[in-house]
């Protein structure tokens, strides 16, 4: 806090900063993210906050009163319960705040309005599902997650919109791969062949912007990037090949890429 309070919104070359990051549970492979029920694969366990709420609140009434975001790590239905409660009634009257859920990664049935009049914003990784996939309905059972479980349709239409990332290098960073999971629910290896929970897939359309213009809202920026306008920086990516998605995972490489209007990297 003590940076913040010195240099307010901070911000050089390409670096901005302006947001705290609270880690508010563990993972849901380790047993370690924060359930409302047990976990299904070890009936005692319901995980845990890695902050208490008091210490959650605190750092997040410091935040407001800088001005700052927060974007908590959320993975399990009850820390994402207890982050979008308090963000609910800390910010009820800055509609504006786009402070971040990261990860989002399962919510009950019940908390979608919540987050929708929260005003917080789901940054998810698609990559996740489909990484997860092969055990996650081990930890938590069909029924959730079926219910409110890597939901990003869901997220999407509750808040307005979704952010996608990567979380590199805990994941694939290729952004196809990323299109791949979001709108077929497949990893590269086209599994699960169906698609896995393909009811919350997103649309091709949606899915670029979730990459592009709407992360770039997320975090103060939409001003200067997330889109090809007069008066944005011009970072763009010239691909080999269209950008589009198929039910098989088709790779796909820069040719030309241009960052802050110059070519940085060049295969002609």
């Amino acid at each position: 806090m003590q940076f913040a309070k010195e240099n307010g919104h901070f911000k050089v070359k390409n670096l901005s900063i302006r947001s705290f990051k609270i880690i508010a549970d563990g993972a849901l492979g380790s047993h370690g993210a924060c359930m409302i029920q047990p976990y299904s694969d070890e009936p005692e366990n319901y995980g845990m906050l890695l902050k208490t709420p008091s210490e959650i609140k605190a750092v997040f009434e410091e935040a407001k009163h800088y001005n700052y975001q927060v974007n908590s790590h959320c993975i399990g239905d009850s820390a994402n319960r207890t982050v979008l409660r308090f963000i609910d009634t800390l910010l009820s009257s800055t509609p504006d705040h786009r402070w971040r859920i990261e990860h989002a990664q399962i919510l009950h049935p019940e908390d979608f309005e919540l987050l929708s009049q929260s005003g917080a914003l789901p940054s998810v990784q698609p990559t996740h599902a489909v990484s997860d996939q092969r055990w996650a309905e081990d930890r938590i059972g069909k029924k959730r997650l079926n219910n409110g479980a890597y939901a990003y349709n869901s997220l999407q239409k509750s808040s307005g919109m979704v952010l996608f990332g990567t979380d590199f290098p805990i994941e694939n960073y290729d952004p196809f791969a990323t299109i791949h999971a979001a709108v077929e629910r497949k990893n590269i290896e086209n599994e699960p062949l169906k698609g896995f929970i393909s009811d919350e897939a997103i649309s091709f359309e949606k899915t670029l912007k979730a990459m592009t213009l709407w992360p770039a809202y997320g975090c103060f920026e939409e001003a200067n990037v997330g889109s090809i306008e007069k008066g944005k920086t011009a970072n763009l990516v010239i691909f080999d090949q269209p950008v589009k998605s198929h039910s098989n995972f088709l790779p796909n490489y820069s040719w030309i890429t241009i960052i802050n209007g110059e070519i940085t990297f060049d295969m002609r």
